[in-house]
């Protein structure tokens, strides 16, 4: 789903324990997407996946109020360990 389905979803108090969000979304990019799930108060986990060349910006991501970020070339790898 696109970032404003998932703002959708989450206004229609629709509850979700993670929330994994892709950083190269068309419409809506995932700093956007945090600063509006932290207006909404959402207390889901929000994990970043990220491109293996662009895992160095991770803490950038952490420090805007994402709980963790993956290699989304590995996904199902990264996220056994993260979970």
């Amino acid at each position: 789903m696109h970032g404003n389905d998932c703002i959708a979803r989450i206004k229609n108090e629709e509850t979700y324990d993670l929330i994994l969000i892709d950083d190269e979304m068309n419409v809506m990019n995932g700093i956007t997407l945090i600063n509006e799930l932290n207006v909404l108060k959402n207390k889901s986990k929000k994990i970043i996946l990220l491109e293996e060349g662009k895992l160095f910006i991770g803490h950038h991501y952490i420090e805007e109020g994402f709980d963790d970020y993956i290699d989304k070339s590995n996904i199902f790898e990264e996220l056994n360990k993260k979970c």
